[in-house]
């Protein structure tokens, strides 16, 4: 269904085969399990054979299905997990961040085919870069993780000046993929120009509170606490409470039900121009004519057209978005404690979805 890493080990494939048969179950009646209690069995059947603590929610074009949460938002302080708990949502930020360029290509305020010197003409090879490209990971600019000094409390005004010392791009522009946090950077410095606002001012007015994300917080160097902010455990099995303030290739902290409103708001088409929306599950075209899997924001699938997905990984945290643009099908798991989706509970979910009642 989808592929960033191998997920699917053969202990997952006998997993995964158990659970199928847990949910072929009928009651006494021979009627099949509610679809609620057959996702929930399969949820609980992957936490029982694994460590995991975070969030759940499968829903389709009627509404939430299933959710869940399981083990702490807080180790330390054994502070239970709750549906309202915010997640660092690391780089399944990135097609929050690409709304906001398309909303403003809607606008006519920008375009797609701009090159990067039109807004930022001090950033290196700017002239040969286009926001289309910084929005596909096709721009070759070096991710700023490679080159940047990190510390508690980096912002983006750090990591913009460190791009505007590199003296050479990974490839030509428009000819490779190489994922690249670089870009996103970049791009909510347009926003900011383009807009005249902040950029944390210009999502909340402009998406978070017309859609009603009220738990999703931009973590710029002015954000406030965060209230039920979840910590990580990290690859140490130590604390690990996220303190960067860059925006771009993360930078957000969301709750697992305001990325449903955001997912709801994306199907809606009141934000975003249906065929711009389109171009966002389109596939790059390299300057040679050949395609690649990604769009605006979105990994897609070669062989499932309307699937597209995205993850986010960063310390502890370890996140995922599925979803079935056709059947307006919806899955988000959001853990604190380096469990990611893996692959077959993702396509147990589908085919439980699938299946007749």
């Amino acid at each position: 269904m989808y592929s960033l890493c191998n997920y699917a080990t053969s202990l997952w494939l006998f997993l995964a085969g158990a659970v199928f048969g847990l949910l072929s179950c009928t009651t006494q009646a021979e009627e099949p399990l509610p679809l609620a209690r057959q996702l929930d069995t399969l949820f609980q059947h992957y936490v029982d054979t694994s460590s995991f603590s975070g969030t759940v929610l499968v829903a389709d074009s009627s509404g939430i299905l299933y959710s869940d949460a399981v083990g702490y938002q807080n180790f330390a302080q054994q502070t239970p997990m709750t549906l309202h708990t915010a997640f660092y949502l690391a780089s399944l930020s990135k097609n929050i961040h690409a709304a906001a360029i398309m909303y403003l290509a809607d606008q006519g305020k920008l375009h797609f085919d701009d090159t990067l010197s039109q807004y930022l003409p001090d950033i290196p090879f700017s002239q040969q870069i286009t926001l289309r490209q910084l929005l596909t990971h096709t721009h070759g600019i070096p991710d700023y993780y490679a080159f940047t000094e990190t510390f508690p409390g980096l912002t983006n005004d750090d990591v913009l000046k460190s791009i505007g010392t590199i003296d050479s791009l990974n490839f030509k522009p428009g000819t490779q993929f190489s994922y690249s946090n670089s870009g996103y950077a970049l791009l909510v410095r347009i926003v900011e120009i383009v807009s005249e606002q902040r950029y944390a001012d210009f999502m909340q007015t402009t998406f978070f509170d017309p859609i009603g994300m009220q738990h999703t917080v931009i973590f710029d160097e002015l954000a406030d606490s965060i209230p039920n902010r979840a910590v990580a455990i990290n690859t140490q099995g130590e604390p690990d409470n996220y303190q960067f303030r860059t925006v771009g290739g993360g930078g957000i902290f969301s709750t697992i039900e305001d990325l449903y409103q955001w997912d709801r708001a994306l199907n809606s088409k009141q934000y975003i121009r249906p065929e711009t929306m389109q171009m966002a599950y389109t596939p790059v075209t390299f300057l040679d004519g050949s395609p690649y899997p990604y769009g605006f924001g979105w990994f897609l699938s070669p062989d499932h057209p309307h699937f597209v997905y995205h993850t986010g990984s960063l310390n502890g945290f370890r996140n995922y978005v599925g979803r079935w643009l056709d059947e307006q099908k919806l899955v988000i798991l959001m853990s604190n404690n380096q469990h990611p989706a893996p692959e077959p509970l993702i396509q147990a979910i589908y085919q439980t979805l699938s299946s007749p009642s």
